[in-house]
C-alpha cells in the first residue's frame, strides 16, 4: 500500500541502504521521435513547394511547429524520472524527480500569465461570450502561472516480517506483509 506524504510523513530513523535509479531511454521512444520529426520536415517540404504567395512561410512553420512538438515529446512526456529510494529500520522512503527542464516551467509560467492577460482584454471586447471557447485555458491559467518542479515523496511502513518485491518492468515495489 503506498501512502502519500499526507497520510504518512516521511519515515526518520537511520538509513540502511540508499540508492538511485533512472531507468534508460527507451529505443523504441527516439525511434518514434526521430520519425515524427522527419514526417513534419517532409510535408513541410511538400507545402513549401506549392506554388503560392505564402508557401514558403507555411512550410517552414509547419516544420518548426513539428520540432516544437517532438522537442515537448523529447523532454516532457517521454522524460525518464530519477527514483531515490532509502531503506530504513522502519520502511522506505521514495523519492520521484521529474527531470524536466526548468526552461519547459519558465514558459509554461510565462504562456500562462499571458493566457490571464488576453482572457482578461478578450472578456472586455467581447464579454462573456469570450470563455465559451477558451472556457478551460482561463479557468487553469492562474493555476499554471505557479508551476515548480515539486518531488513527490512516498513512504512504506515495514512490518516485522514483509516479503519484499520489486518490479522493474513497471517501476513498482511492492510489500507483503508475512504472518509468521
Amino acid at each position: 500500500m503506498i501512502l502519500d506524504e499526507h497520510t504518512n510523513p516521511k519515515i526518520d530513523s537511520p538509513q540502511l541502504y540508499a540508492w538511485t535509479t533512472t531507468p534508460p531511454r527507451r529505443r523504441l521512444e527516439l525511434i518514434g521521435e526521430l520519425a515524427f520529426l522527419i514526417v513534419f520536415i517532409i510535408i513541410g517540404i511538400f507545402i513549401a513547394l506549392e506554388d503560392h504567395d505564402y508557401a514558403i512561410f507555411y512550410g517552414i512553420a509547419f516544420s518548426s511547429w513539428g520540432a516544437l512538438l517532438v522537442y515537448f515529446l523529447h523532454h516532457v512526456i517521454n522524460q525518464p524520472k530519477t527514483y531515490d529510494f532509502n531503506i530504513t529500520s522502519h520502511g522506505i522512503n521514495a523519492t520521484v524527480n521529474e527531470n524536466i527542464p526548468n526552461g519547459i516551467y519558465t514558459t509554461t509560467r510565462i504562456l500562462a500569465r499571458a493566457g490571464i492577460v488576453i482572457c482578461i482584454v478578450a472578456l472586455f471586447t467581447v464579454g462573456p461570450m469570450a470563455f465559451i471557447g477558451g472556457a478551460a485555458f482561463s479557468l487553469l491559467a492562474p493555476r499554471y502561472s505557479k508551476l515548480h518542479k515539486t518531488p513527490r515523496q512516498f513512504s512504506f511502513p515495514l512490518h516485522q516480517y514483509i516479503d519484499f518485491r520489486l518490479y522493474r518492468q513497471e517501476w513498482r515495489i511492492s510489500t507483503h506483509p508475512i504472518i509468521p
